[in-house]
């Protein structure tokens, strides 16, 4: 019989003697995630996270790993208070991770306690043993009734995951959830935190240098609060039985389900004993071509890895080359990664000349630049075929947004861009637009 409780809520503040203080969370569902973000699926975090120690399990590493890929890594953090709330359904969890839907209650129940009592470890600087801890979640909670998962993810753990500018890893979320074994898993992510092709070191175990330990970031020996030591948590005596037990199992998954591939090129031994692994590695899909050219015109590897994690190659070709258009006509661009990842977002070069914010004829009037960036871009994909052809003609004479676009260009000039904002309700004009698009 399954005594798992039918309803489960966990919250972080619960055995705390300090006052819970309530602070707004900004919900974010997977219905509107998939109309705000183009693109596949991408799991993005900092190169430090990467590099932790996670004692979750398999499936609750694949989890959280749908959960990040719910953000947007490179939106600004908000302002200090707001909290993340991701919402997942039961049929979304049961497809992803590949577990049976009868199944799902009794792994969430486990998962939503996990993300609560079982923090990352992370290594601190290089040459010092020091240890920190990050949370994953505020809270967690289970309604079997609807079947929706919620968590809202912690303070800590939010650095590590938005308002990502450098030293960071990107990939699709399809190629980690069909990996079977936790180690495959974890060497994954290790593997495509290196950024590009070529050969790359990890060292076996160093207690000084855990960030490049593989025993380290596969839990394969952890610290012991207790004795205040190292300890081996498996019957790994050697690199010997590391290779066979461990490495070439997770390798052979690897090169075989994901878009890389793995080979062990060379060892270093110190003494008698094997100190640290030489791998080769490969990326099998990504135009090799088209990732230096955005590496440069972003002056960032970890952005246009994680573009072409994202977007497909067309789209990150065709904004590309919008971009570089608009640099040789004087657009003055100051967070070039940003730039192009808004572009590709909502892939701007795609659009009509007459919604496009950045077409020539537009990104000159900051009214008219505004109001197409901020109102009709985030409700673009929402729109009809008949309406967006519609929009494709006439612009912003077309009268039902005309009208909208007046007291936006009114409200902007008297009351400033946040007011404007907040003035218009984008849901209404989405649904206005498909309505008058209809009648025509």
């Amino acid at each position: 019989m399954n005594n798992a409780p039918t309803n489960i809520s966990i919250d972080a503040a619960a055995d705390s003697t300090e006052p819970v203080v309530i602070k707004p969370a900004k919900v974010i569902t997977i219905a509107e995630s998939a109309r705000a973000i183009n693109g596949n699926p991408t799991v993005t975090k900092s190169n430090h996270l990467v590099r932790s120690l996670s004692a979750l399990s398999k499936n609750e590493q694949k989890l959280l790993a749908t959960i990040i890929s719910k953000l947007n890594p490179m939106a600004p953090q908000a302002p200090e208070g707001t909290r993340y709330r991701v919402e997942l359904g039961r049929n979304e969890i049961a497809q992803t991770l590949r577990i049976p839907i009868q199944n799902v209650t009794s792994f969430i129940t486990r998962a939503a306690y996990n993300f609560h009592a079982t923090p990352i470890q992370t290594p601190g600087t290089q040459g010092t043993q020091k240890i920190s801890y990050i949370n994953i979640a505020h809270q967690s909670e289970y309604d079997p009734a609807t079947g929706k998962f919620f968590i809202e993810l912690h303070d800590r753990i939010l650095p590590e995951l938005m308002n990502m500018r450098r030293n960071f890893t990107s990939y699709r979320l399809s190629y980690q959830v069909v990996l079977s074994s936790k180690h495959a898993l974890r060497l994954y992510e290790i593997f495509k935190s290196v950024g590009s092709e070529g050969y790359f070191t990890f060292i076996l175990w160093d207690e000084e240098r855990l960030n490049e330990s593989l025993y380290f970031m596969l839990g394969l020996r952890r610290w012991d609060e207790q004795s205040g030591t190292w300890k081996s948590k498996t019957s790994i005596r050697d690199y010997a039985m590391f290779r066979n037990r461990v490495l070439m199992p997770a390798i052979n998954e690897i090169n075989k389900v994901t878009d890389i591939n793995v080979e062990i090129f060379d060892t270093l031994r110190r003494g008698r004993s094997t100190y640290s692994v030489r791998f080769k590695i490969e990326d099998k899909t990504r135009n090799q071509v088209l990732l230096r050219k955005v590496e440069k015109l972003t002056g960032s590897s970890s952005n246009a890895t994680y573009l072409l994690a994202k977007y497909s190659e067309a789209c990150v070709q065709r904004n590309a080359e919008l971009m570089v258009r608009n640099m040789a006509t004087g657009s003055q661009i100051k967070n070039p990664p940003a730039y192009l990842t808004r572009l590709c977002r909502f892939d701007m070069a795609a659009l009509p000349d007459k919604v496009s914010p950045v077409a020539d004829d537009n990104r000159l009037h900051k009214d008219v630049r505004l109001f197409l960036d901020r109102i009709l871009l985030p409700i673009w994909s929402g729109l009809s075929e008949a309406a967006k052809a519609m929009l494709a003609d006439h612009g912003l004479e077309t009268p039902v947004l005309a009208t909208e676009f007046r007291i936006y260009s009114q409200a902007l000039k008297n009351e400033g861009l946040r007011s404007a904002n907040a003035l218009i309700d984008k849901r209404e004009l989405r649904e206005e637009i498909n309505r008058f698009a209809g009648k025509g």
